[in-house]
């Protein structure tokens, strides 16, 4: 049992319950402890660096900054399977645990691996918890090996290939978790998806392929939650990427979206993220992402909005990213740049001539500036083009200025 929780449980109080599964380590997948190689579908998939990391990730996030205005964050199920150095040594039925240590040093778990007896458990666990009260919230995060079978979205389990003539077996039916989870009285109801979306190498009836259903869905409402967001990381048909060891493309636009740059700021009040917010800005940092970072072109998916909830309340001002592009070229090589509001004795950010970006550039990145109004002034100590200042108004999701390049006048 691998239980996290930051605040002692208060009956009566409504609480957010999360269940994180990181999968990356596959005994009987191509380079596992075990590999099944008499089966097509398993010796076509390998093991997975990315998961383990992500989820950790988005645990570290909820344990250390996540707030939500009315339901503090009460548990979080986290099952994780990665390769350590010993495991080759271990026989592939030996329970491998693997630690988890809080973001502020605190306290050090020993965690579950992800096969899909523990998995199944861990649902029941979080399931009944989120039940409790109408005002909960119940937040679900994957990331690992998935695919699409007849249109349903299968994610895989540590174990996955264990039964060459029933492979499916160890692999659990996420569009059936979630139908059998709009019987749960949870108000808000979240779910993140970050795995492959492809059609396996097999035309297996899913009825008999084994999958995993972990909740019957005969009592099933007439009428889904009321508010609610399921996110897939990429489009059916689809693949979703990480690079090697590293928190994936998604898992780290979905932390930056959470923890301010889908947040809009409510009159008078705090930064708020809710779910309609959340969907729309995710694909907008992704696209940042790419743009700033490279690698594979991914767009997330959204299936099931059927409202609005509040995820996330800021304690401050989110930081957004910034990119600042001149023209002409000859300017943008030649200008002096300065951002910052009338009170700041020091610009937020500035940059000598000559220190910025080439024509070809992408411009200059300011990582995050805390979101408010802003000047933006260019200075040519050459004196080829005159003076030029902007205001801006830097909001998430970033990056501002917007519309830009900024045009600059030649003297």
């Amino acid at each position: 049992m691998t239980t996290l929780s930051r605040v002692p449980d208060n009956p009566g109080q409504p609480r957010t319950h999360a269940f994180v599964i990181g999968v990356g380590a596959y005994r009987h997948l191509l380079g596992g402890t075990r590999p099944n190689r008499n089966d097509s579908l398993s010796s076509s998939l390998g093991q997975l660096s990315s998961p383990p990391v992500s989820a950790r990730h988005f645990a570290d996030w909820l344990l250390r900054d996540f707030r939500h205005p009315t339901a503090e964050l009460g548990t979080v199920e986290l099952v994780l399977s990665e390769r350590l150095p010993s495991e080759t040594e271990l026989d592939s039925g030996t329970p491998v645990f693997v630690e988890y240590v809080a973001p502020d040093d605190t306290q050090t778990w020993q965690i579950e691996a992800a096969t899909i007896d523990n998995l199944e458990a861990a649902y029941g666990r979080w399931r009944n918890r989120c039940d409790e009260d109408q005002r909960n919230v119940a937040m679900f995060y994957y990331c690992g090996h998935g695919m699409l079978l007849q249109d349903d979205h299968i994610l895989l389990a540590e174990d996955f290939g264990a039964k060459p003539l029933k492979p499916f077996d160890a692999a659990f039916n996420f569009n059936a978790m979630r139908r059998g989870l709009e019987a749960c009285s949870a108000g808000l109801q979240t779910f993140f998806v970050d795995a492959c979306n492809n059609l396996p190498v097999s035309n297996l009836d899913i009825r008999e392929s084994g999958v995993k259903i972990f909740e019957a869905t005969s009592s099933m409402p007439a009428v889904p939650s009321p508010k609610g967001l399921s996110l897939d990381a990429t489009a059916p048909g689809y693949s979703a990427y990480g690079d090697t060891g590293q928190v994936s493309r998604f898992t780290e636009a979905l932390v930056l979206c959470l923890n301010g740059l889908a947040a809009k700021r409510r009159s008078g009040g705090p930064w708020v993220v809710n779910s309609y917010r959340l969907h729309e800005a995710i694909v907008d940092v992704m696209e940042y992402l790419h743009e700033t970072k490279g690698g594979y072109t991914q767009v997330p998916t959204v299936h099931w909005a059927p409202g609005n909830g509040v995820l996330h309340e800021c304690d401050q001002a989110p930081l957004v990213p910034v990119v600042v592009r001149l023209m002409p070229d000859d300017a943008a090589l030649a200008a002096s740049l300065a951002l910052g509001t009338p009170e700041d004795a020091v610009p937020r950010w500035q940059c000598a001539a000559g220190a910025g970006s080439g024509p070809s550039g992408a411009g200059w990145v300011i990582d995050g500036v805390p979101a408010g109004k802003y000047a933006l002034r260019a200075d040519f100590p050459r004196g080829r083009f005159k003076p030029h200042t902007v205001e801006v108004l830097i909001e998430p999701p970033g990056p501002h200025p917007d519309p830009y390049p900024i045009t600059c006048e030649a003297i």
